[in-house]
C-alpha cells in the first residue's frame, strides 16, 4: 500500500468518526429544544448514540490499525 492510499484511507475514516460527532451532538441539541419527548426519547438517548458508537468505534479501530500498518512499512 502507498502512502497515498493510507492518507486518502485516514482521511475518510476522519470524516466519518468527524460525523458520528456532529450527529451526535446535533441529536443532544435537538433533544434539549424539545418541550415533550414523545418518543423521541427513544431513539435520542438509546438507538442513536448505540448505533453512531458502533460506527464511530469502527473507524477508530481501523484508524489505529491503518496507522499501525504505515508505521510497519
Amino acid at each position: 500500500m502507498g502512502a497515498a492510499l493510507f492518507h486518502r484511507r485516514r482521511s475518510r475514516l476522519l470524516l466519518v468518526l468527524g460525523a458520528c460527532m456532529v450527529t451526535l451532538i446535533a441529536m443532544w441539541t435537538y433533544a434539549a429544544s424539545l418541550e415533550h419527548w414523545g418518543d423521541a426519547r427513544t431513539v435520542i438517548f438509546t438507538v442513536g448514540p448505540l448505533v453512531l458508537g458502533i460506527i464511530g468505534l469502527g473507524a477508530l479501530v481501523l484508524l489505529i490499525l491503518d496507522v499501525v500498518r504505515e508505521r510497519r512499512v
